[in-house]
């Protein structure tokens, strides 16, 4: 056991003399002591032998990727901004009236969605993201609970980062309660 643990001891030094000596180019030489003990230093000595290193590791990376918006660009022209993007239906203050708490959400956007660059959109109830990832401009929220809320929705890039975000717009969910009126 001992033994093994001046072995492992030994090849972690002669690892971390390895790679601090070879990043200065310093020679390193090895000797056993009388009791067995095996030591290196950067600094001859009589007995001691110089170890043979490697040289050093080096890494140099690849270009990176384009993004889809640079490669589009660099076959196309670039990516149109949006010029509308608001929440058509419901408009802002709008009573909707749904006893299941159905509530379709539209969304007027030019140009189209430009799914080629990785662009989706996110919409938001109340703060929370009740659809991610959608390509399309109409959604159909259910079961919503009556009473006030607002939405907005966000065309996000391929990375998560918002393009383009609308307006809020705040409406009012009137669903009939149990046993009586609204």
């Amino acid at each position: 056991m001992r033994y093994r643990l001046r072995t492992m001891k030994t090849l972690l030094l002669l690892g971390l003399a390895a790679f601090t000596m070879s990043a200065v180019a310093a020679d390193i030489y090895r000797w056993v002591d009388k009791d067995g003990n095996i030591h290196f230093s950067d600094q001859p000595r009589e007995g001691a032998k110089k170890v043979e290193t490697a040289p050093a590791q080096t890494f140099s990376p690849n270009a990176p990727l384009p993004t889809p918006r640079e490669a589009k660009a660099d076959t196309q022209e670039a990516v149109p901004d949006y010029t509308v993007f608001v929440i058509a239906s419901p408009t802002n203050e709008e009573a909707v009236r749904s006893n299941p708490g159905d509530v379709t959400i539209r969304l007027a956007l030019s140009p189209g969605l430009q799914t080629g660059f990785g662009h989706y959109i996110t919409l938001m109830m109340d703060g929370q993201t009740v659809a991610d990832k959608a390509t399309t401009t109409e959604f159909t929220l259910n079961n919503v609970d009556r009473g006030t809320h607002t939405i907005q929705a966000v065309i996000k890039d391929h990375q998560g980062r918002a393009v383009r975000t609308s307006d809020p717009v705040t409406f009012h969910l009137l669903r009939a309660k149990i046993g009586g009126a609204p």
